[in-house]
């Protein structure tokens, strides 16, 4: 747009000139709809000053008398941007296939308000007040593919109004106040294949939350409240790739937290408090290529761990010039991986050690490694994986009705009557 421009609160109707109004302001229609007054980008943490505002009102959400409005017949983008105005306005251009409206005052989306826009495939309604939802307000929005709410001031998910929503691709409820998912939450847009709830409140996730949302492949839960991450948290993403659950405040990791994610590739962990991983925290990510570990208050990592996750695998496990508890004397394992190549790091993220030891100087002596008999196929060749018996001295894990799940593996597809857990 080259710079902030005065904000007529008014558009040009696609169709022909109209005269469009939003709130108490008018103006004369014109195709020159806002005209360039400065390039100045003002302040969003003054105090607002416009009439009808309350002192309250979050500087996010200021009048600054400056905002834009734009609408491109091209592109059929309709946008009313850092204009202030307080409802959503209801003859928004129903051949607008992206509608812009951040930066607003809305406190709450009514019921079909946006029933018109079947052809809309963008709507952005980040920064402002929102803090209701009404069942339905999407409802007629048949081709919507992305959905962005963010910054506002949500206390949950809001369910009902993602009714018939069944072509949602991308949803960012992030920067909310949501704190808790409960079960089968998002079943209204089972079609979703990203999901960004960052920098929430959560701090419990009921299980079977994610049970509708088979094909999502990325979901964001970084910057919230989670402590614990519990058994079979995660049950139902079957296709997810790239899980981030960074900088919240787990310390605990619960085994099979993880299970089910068959086809996780990248697992982002770091910025957290944790100090002690389960043996089989990892359990059942057949697919991880990157795992990211630092900034943690690891002091100890048990070579069980990472026994069922492919390799070559990418490990960041220390952050650069930061303080490390890490006992490297236990970790000879991960040292003799690391020559052998099965093992790397990220840049400047491999093992930084506690006592005076350096990595790259660790010795280990007589290092034999893993020893148990089954260790060069379960681990080593698991394309040529075979069906075993394991010997009743070997724990196995086929009850409460996931041995269908458990004693497979999906990397190879062969079968196996039990789950191998450690000597």
């Amino acid at each position: 747009m080259g710079g902030w421009v005065a904000c007529k609160y008014f558009a040009e109707i696609f169709s022909g000139l109209e005269e469009y109004k939003v709130g108490s302001h008018f103006a004369t229609p014109t195709r020159n709809l806002c005209h360039s007054v400065t390039t100045e980008t003002p302040s969003l943490r003054t105090t607002p000053t416009a009439p009808g505002l309350p002192d309250s009102t979050p500087a996010e959400c200021e009048v600054h008398s400056r905002g834009q409005c734009e609408k491109d017949m091209e592109t059929r983008w309709f946008r009313i941007f850092k204009c202030g105005i307080h409802e959503i306005p209801k003859n928004i251009p129903a051949n607008a296939n992206t509608v812009n409206l951040e930066f607003n005052c809305f406190s709450s989306v009514p019921a079909g308000i946006f029933t018109h826009l079947t052809s809309c495939k963008k709507l952005y309604l980040n920064w402002n007040q929102i803090s209701k939802v009404a069942d339905g307000a999407f409802e007629g929005m048949v081709s919507l593919l992305e959905l962005e709410i963010g910054h506002n001031l949500l206390s949950s998910v809001p369910v009902a109004a993602l009714t018939g929503l069944h072509t949602l691709l991308s949803l960012d409820i992030s920067d909310n106040r949501i704190q808790t998912l409960v079960y089968d939450q998002f079943h209204y847009v089972f079609q979703l294949q990203q999901l960004s709830l960052r920098n929430n409140l959560i701090s419990k996730i009921e299980l079977g939350a994610w049970r509708s949302l088979m094909s999502l492949t990325f979901l964001r839960m970084n910057q919230n409240l989670l402590t614990v991450l519990h058994s079979y948290i995660f049950t139902g993403l079957t296709k997810l790739n790239t899980l981030e659950l960074t900088n919240n405040q787990i310390f605990h990791i619960e085994a099979d937290a993880f299970f089910g994610l068959d086809e996780l590739t990248e697992l982002k962990l770091f910025s957290n408090q944790i100090s002690v991983l389960d043996q089989r925290a990892f359990f059942g990510l057949w697919s991880l290529e990157n795992l990211h570990l630092w900034n943690n208050n690891l002091t100890f990592l048990d070579q069980s761990l990472l026994f069922d996750i492919p390799r070559p695998l990418r490990i960041g496990l220390s952050a650069p010039f930061a303080p490390s508890n890490l006992d490297c004397s236990s970790l000879c394992w991960l040292r003799q991986e690391e020559l052998d190549g099965t093992i790397r790091w990220f840049p400047n993220f491999g093992p930084v050690c506690s006592l005076g030891v350096t990595w790259e100087n660790l010795t280990c002596i007589n290092y034999q490694g893993m020893t148990h008999p089954l260790y060069d196929d379960l681990f080593q060749n698991r394309t040529a994986l075979k069906t075993y018996n394991f010997p009743p001295t070997m724990h196995t894990v086929c009850e409460i009705g996931l041995c269908e799940l458990l004693c497979s593996f999906p990397q190879s597809g062969a079968r196996r009557q039990g789950a191998y857990l450690g000597p």
